[in-house]
C-alpha cells in the first residue's frame, strides 16, 4: 500500500529532542572538505540574512536531514534559530527490515495494521508529533498476483499511459524490471516484483508516486497522522484506479479472436513500439486516433484482461485493510 515517503517536521526544542533521540548527525561538507553554510537575504533593508546549515544521519533504513536555520546580520549576531527534520525512506521496506534485507523489502503485503505499527515506530523513536510531520511526496500501490511471468507480459503488451509512451525503469542494480511514465506532479510505475526479488511466483507492482501533494487534496492526506486515518487511507484507491484506467495494454486475448485482415495488421502494428514512436513524431492527434482505434477494437471483442487485473487490485486493496476476511490467490 504505502511505500516511499518524504516528510518534513519542525523541531521546536532541539536541545531536549537531540538528547532523547541520541542520533549522531554529521555536518554536510563541500567536495573540498569545507563546511557548507547557505546564506540568503531575508530583510535586505536591515541587512538581515538566514544562514542554513545541513546535517545528515540515518535511522534504521531512513535517511535523515536536519536543517538548522539562523537569522541575523551575520553568524556572530544571531537573533533566532530554528530546526527542521526531513525524513526520506520507505515505510513498507523498513517494516520488513531483516538480516536478509538490511535495507528492507517491499514484496510482502503491507496491511493497514502494519502501517500503524511502522508509523508509531517512526514517531515514537524519533520523538515526533505525527500531526506536524508534513508529507512532501508519497508512493502508494499494490503487489498484484499474476497468472504469467510479468516482464514478458509488460514487454509484449504495455503501450501507453494516456498519450505518453512508457520508459524502461531500472532497479538499483541497474536491471530492467519494468516501466514508468514521469510527469511534473506524479510518476506511474509498473514492474516485475518477482524479478526484483527473485520470487518463485509472478507478482506485478503497480504504484503512483505523488510529487505534488495537492493532487491528494480530495483524500485529505497532508500529514503523517492522516495515514493512520483508515477513511483517508482507503480513499487512495480512487487515484490508484484512475491511474490504472489510463494505461493502454494490448489484451493478449485479442489474438484468440477471428480478426479481419485489417484488424490483424493493425494489431500487429500496435504491438511494435516503433509504430507508436513514429506516431509520436507525427503528432499527438494521430497518436490519439490510433489509441482510440485500439480501444474500440478491445471493446468490439469484449477484451477483459485489464479489467481482470483491476478486479484483483480491488480485492487486494480490501485484503490490506481486512486480511482476516478476504483470501488472496
Amino acid at each position: 500500500m504505502i511505500d516511499g515517503i518524504k516528510i518534513t517536521c519542525p523541531i521546536p526544542d532541539y536541545t531536549n529532542w537531540s538528547e532523547k533521540v541520541n542520533l549522531k548527525f554529521i555536518q554536510k561538507v563541500s567536495l573540498d572538505g569545507e563546511l557548507q553554510i547557505v546564506s540568503r537575504p531575508k530583510d535586505t533593508m536591515n541587512g538581515i540574512y538566514s544562514f542554513a546549515t545541513t546535517y545528515t544521519a540515518t535511522f534504521q533504513s531512513y535517511s535523515l536531514t536536519l536543517i538548522k536555520t539562523e537569522i541575523g546580520t551575520c553568524l556572530t549576531d544571531i537573533s533566532n534559530t530554528t530546526y527542521r527534520l526531513n525524513i526520506k525512506g520507505s515505510l513498507h521496506k523498513n517494516y520488513f527490515k531483516s538480516p536478509d534485507f538490511p535495507n528492507g523489502a517491499n514484496y510482502q503485503d503491507f496491511t493497514y495494521d502494519f502501517i500503524e505499527v511502522e508509523i508509531n515506530n517512526l514517531i515514537n523513536k524519533l520523538c515526533l508529533d505525527s500531526s506536524l510531520c508534513k508529507i512532501q511526496n508519497i508512493e502508494f500501490g499494490l503487489n498484484i498476483p499474476m497468472d504469467q511471468s510479468v516482464m514478458p507480459f509488460l514487454e509484449s503488451n504495455l503501450l501507453l499511459y494516456k498519450s505518453k509512451l512508457f520508459e524502461k525503469w531500472l532497479s538499483k542494480k541497474s536491471k530492467s524490471i519494468g516501466y514508468q511514465c514521469d510527469f511534473s506532479q506524479y510518476t506511474v510505475k509498473i514492474y516485475d516484483k518477482s524479478l526484483q526479488y527473485d520470487l518463485e511466483y509472478p507478482s506485478m507492482r503497480f504504484e503512483v508516486k505523488i510529487k505534488k501533494m495537492q493532487m491528494l487534496k480530495k483524500s485529505g492526506i497532508s500529514y503523517l497522522s492522516d495515514l493512520m486515518d483508515i477513511i483517508k487511507l482507503k480513499s487512495l484507491l480512487e487515484p490508484l484506479m484512475k491511474a490504472w484506467d489510463n494505461i493502454l495494454f494490448i489484451d493478449p486475448e485479442l489474438y484468440l479472436n477471428k480478426l479481419s485482415k485489417e484488424e490483424a495488421l493493425f494489431l500487429n502494428n500496435c504491438s511494435n513500439m516503433k509504430f507508436w514512436k513514429n506516431l509520436k513524431k507525427t503528432g499527438i492527434i494521430e497518436l490519439n486516433a490510433n489509441r482510440n482505434k485500439l480501444i474500440r477494437l478491445h471493446k468490439k471483442y469484449h477484451s477483459r484482461y485489464s479489467q481482470m487485473i483491476r478486479a484483483k487490485m480491488n480485492k487486494k486493496w480490501g485484503y490490506l485493510f481486512e486480511p482476516q476476511l478476504i483470501e488472496i490467490q
